[in-house]
């Protein structure tokens, strides 16, 4: 029998205490850091059968319209994609409704914050068989060089500066990636006038200096600049095992504004681009070392999809037009995105 899981992580100081939310008491979700934790691993919390999920609260009041296009949820981003999940079970099944725990009857209604509507080209790992077959090999050669691509800015010359990535990555990976059994994301969210953990406070401001110089001013405001609209800065922190990856896709559209900023720790790994309309540029993989930085606004952030296939290695373009393999590590990536206007209110303020 699957069980559903949800970790609300409340406290602004206290980022690790862990909130349950039993039967049918309402939560109080605060916009100051709000941290949701999760996984496709369906082990952590065993709730009640005969309590309803605290997954499923169909009160609860969203700063956009019910009829938004985009996925109806906040957790827009996918659990990482094991490459042989074989006898395991991943998150919450069906993106159709929520995972039924004891029948097949489809829900018609949406009404979880980690579900998505039907329709959606993005899915949720599910069970899988255990003579699933892994996914197809790297076939694709990836550039070491800016894809070509309007609004991507690349440059693997010029990367977070060691000291600073291993010690984020280490204050990352003791917060949230301690526990084997732990969530592989984490998702922080603030309000316009506050700021996120020091340690990706530090990070931010530091990939803002290095990308200065090779960015435009307008490029630069956009990516980096405090905004007085009413957005407020979104971060997303997920980790890779070997053999691990995410669904191509882009990112809500409802939900996040222009101006997408990532940085690799750990091991690197190819991402794969291609574009949403047929004819209007050649898909291509790009390999993102260890401490590198990306940055999408425009084009790359509206019109090309993004997303790493789930292998264990990955062939990336070598010298004098040689192709070298490259196995894959235990990667970090840390994405900083804005979020629209009121979209950081969850619930009562």
């Amino acid at each position: 029998m699957l069980k559903r899981k949800a970790s609300v992580q409340l406290s602004p100081s206290k980022l690790d205490e862990v909130v349950s939310i039993p039967g049918n008491k309402r939560p109080r979700l605060t916009p100051i850091i709000t941290v949701f934790e999760r996984r496709p691993a369906l082990n952590v919390v065993d709730l009640d059968d005969s309590a309803p999920s605290p997954l499923e609260y169909p009160w609860m009041e969203w700063p956009w319209d019910d009829d938004d296009d985009d996925v109806d949820s906040l957790f827009d981003e996918l659990p990482a994609v094991r490459d042989n999940p074989a006898g395991t079970v991943q998150a919450f099944g069906n993106v159709e409704g929520v995972v039924n725990d004891d029948d097949d009857e489809e829900e018609d209604e949406v009404d979880s914050l980690f579900d998505e509507p039907a329709g959606s080209q993005a899915t949720c790992p599910s069970a899988v068989p255990d003579d699933a077959a892994p996914s197809s090999p790297a076939t694709i050669v990836a550039r070491r060089t800016a894809a070509p691509i309007p609004g991507l800015y690349f440059d693997d010359l010029c990367p977070v500066p060691e000291e600073l990535a291993s010690s984020v990555l280490a204050q990352l990976t003791a917060q949230y990636f301690s526990r084997p059994d732990g969530p592989n994301q984490i998702m922080l969210f603030t309000r316009p006038s506050d700021s996120l953990p020091a340690p990706l406070d530090a990070l931010l401001a530091t990939v803002s200096d290095l990308f200065r110089p090779s960015l435009s001013k307008e490029s630069h405001d956009l990516l980096f600049a405090p905004r007085g609209d009413g957005c407020a800065r979104q971060a997303i922190v997920n980790r890779y095992a070997p053999g691990e990856g995410i669904a191509s896709h882009v990112d809500l559209l409802g939900r996040y504004g222009d101006g997408i900023v990532g940085v690799s720790l750990g091991a690197g790994c190819a991402m794969a681009f291609a574009p949403l309309e047929e004819g209007k540029g050649d898909p291509c993989e790009m390999w993102l070392p260890p401490r590198s930085m990306i940055a999408l606004e425009g084009d790359a952030r509206y019109k090309w999809t993004h997303g790493i296939a789930a292998r264990s290695y990955d062939i990336v373009q070598g010298e004098n037009g040689s192709s070298e393999r490259i196995e894959r590590g235990t990667r970090v990536s840390v994405t900083f995105r804005w979020m629209l206007p009121g979209a950081h209110v969850v619930g009562d303020a």
